[in-house]
């Protein structure tokens, strides 16, 4: 009887087990399963969603030390801009585009309000992190080329990559392919100084492009151009939005740029005043 008891309790014992190992595997599944489809709403909630969004940005900055005067650059700003967009952001001196543009591309941090790149807060990150955002998802083309004149413009243009660690021969691989979209094979062993201001400006872009940023982010892109050069640096901007999918945003005020946008933003005293 005792035997015949243990056995049962065993056999009860077993199927306990096989029932319980049963419902933890259907849970695990169900859980597993759950993460998969929150992971894939977020991806296409990426997708379709906002690549920058700003929500009441105001930056104040204070000038003459801590007893100086407080001026406001930007006040209650909102701005959404798509993935794919060509949009340029205009507007006269003093009136706060470029803290506008630092703060887009994560150069500098809102006094007030959140800007999300990605669906991320990069107001509420770390300057590790912010390194990272910069030196992966946005890359920046400014008015003085901001070149290392002794450096080569392929070695200018490598930097980027260098930061991130990538290994030589991919480096070359990528590099090759840009100097040659942007019609520079044969000056890319030439230093700054040795280039026109739109070859060193095509440098500028290569280089922004290197790490292959989901942003490109141009600070007056032909302010130091002749008009003809000017030109053929939009139309590679162009190009890059309607060929390549990048999300390109100049900052200008030079209002002859608008017919090479899709969308204008205007800015007068930190504030958005059409867009």
């Amino acid at each position: 009887m005792p035997l015949a008891f243990f056995l049962s309790f065993l056999r009860l014992l077993n199927i306990c087990f096989n029932l319980t190992v049963s419902l933890f595997s259907r849970e695990v599944f169900v859980l597993t399963k759950e993460k998969e489809e929150e992971k894939e709403k977020k991806s296409e909630s990426k997708k379709s969603g906002p690549v920058i969004e700003l929500r009441g940005v105001s930056k104040t900055y204070r000038m003459g030390g801590t007893q100086g005067v407080e001026v406001r650059a930007l006040s209650g700003v909102d701005l959404s801009i798509r993935r794919g967009e060509f949009v340029a952001i205009m507007g006269p001196s003093g009136s706060g585009k470029s803290t506008l543009m630092n703060c887009v591309g994560a150069l500098d941090l809102p006094t007030q309000g959140s800007i999300l790149l990605d669906g991320e807060d990069i107001a509420k990150m770390s300057e590790s992190d912010l390194a990272t955002v910069r030196g992966e998802k946005i890359g920046f083309v400014f008015q003085n080329f901001n070149l290392i004149h002794s450096l080569t413009a392929y070695e200018n243009a490598e930097l980027p990559l260098l930061f991130q660690n990538i290994e030589e021969g991919e480096r070359r691989k990528r590099l090759e392919k840009i100097f040659s979209r942007v019609g520079l094979t044969g000056r890319w062993d030439h230093r700054p100084m040795e280039l026109s201001g739109g070859e060193q400006q095509r440098v500028a872009v290569v280089r922004a492009l290197a790490v292959d940023p989901e942003v490109v982010l141009a600070d007056e892109p032909t302010g130091n151009l002749d008009s003809k050069t000017g030109l053929e640096i939009m139309e590679l901007l162009r190009e890059l939005n309607e060929k390549e999918g990048k999300t390109v945003i100049i900052v200008t005020h030079d209002a002859g740029l608008v017919k090479h946008v899709r969308r204008v933003v205007r800015i007068k005293d930190g504030r958005i005043i059409s867009q």
